[in-house]
């Protein structure tokens, strides 16, 4: 049976039915080896790319934009990428890991919250013993990058010991990523924020309700919330009040 799918996903003529084909072999290769729970009707937008054993990877009941594309690559063992429930996604890319013969990277978890968006992210970290957290009902615009490492180790000139440790990145709950922001490692954005476009997010911020934004990125404002349910009134310049209890 598996020969006869290899060769339908390499003769057949719909191009839908071989994409749909290749995911699912990928997919039955990977389970040898790790614990991939991903919904069958959702394989065909999932690419995995896994080199290592005992990893897990679990989506749950996401739905995608036009682009249609996931991307999982892990390189090393005993990691973990969970997706949430209501997630909706155009373009996402998840790496834990160089590739290639650099050392590999284990024991690291990536966790995305229920309800986020992506446009177009690329989520990255080369480190062992490390956790990015995205929290719930979350927004990100496109050409989005969470780098989670400085790849190179840096050292005081008259020390021994590396300064640019990496522990854990985490952003709160319903935070709005604007267009083109980067946020490096170690980094943690409290709840309810505006992070502005191309900001470089440096630092940690632990006040809510702000917008933050600039290279290096400070808050420019504070008390403030969002709401994409009111998208089409502000695009077509309408003045309207709203109750902002109801938006938290």
């Amino acid at each position: 049976m598996k020969l006869l799918l290899r060769l339908m996903s390499i003769l057949c003529p719909n191009k839908k039915i071989r994409k749909e084909i290749r995911a699912g072999l990928r997919m039955e290769k990977y389970k040898k080896t790790n614990a991939i729970d991903v919904p069958k009707h959702l394989q065909k937008y999932v690419w995995l790319d896994i080199r290592g054993k005992n990893n897990r990877i679990k989506i749950g009941s996401v739905s995608f934009g036009a682009t249609k594309q996931l991307h999982i690559v892990i390189n090393g063992s005993d990691n973990e990428v969970v997706i949430d429930d209501g997630v909706h996604i155009r373009s996402l890319a998840i790496t834990i890991g160089e590739s290639g013969a650099s050392p590999k990277a284990h024991h690291t978890r990536v966790h995305i919250g229920e309800k986020c968006t992506f446009a177009k992210t690329s989520i990255f970290t080369s480190h062992s013993n490390t956790e990015i957290e995205i929290g719930a009902r979350c927004m990100f615009s496109s050409n989005v990058y969470i780098r989670h490492t400085d790849s190179h180790p840096i050292y005081e000139l008259n020390g021994k010991h590396h300064i640019n440790h990496v522990e854990k990145l985490k952003i709160g709950d319903h935070v709005w990523v604007g267009i083109g922001v980067n946020i490096l490692k170690n980094v943690q954005i409290a709840d309810d924020c505006i992070l502005g476009a191309h900001a470089v997010i440096a630092k940690s911020f632990s006040e809510a309700h702000c917008a933050i934004a600039g290279n290096p990125a400070k808050i420019i404002r504070r008390g403030i919330t969002w709401n994409p349910e009111h998208t089409v009134d502000f695009i077509e310049n309408k003045r309207y009040s709203t109750d902002v209890s109801e938006l938290k």
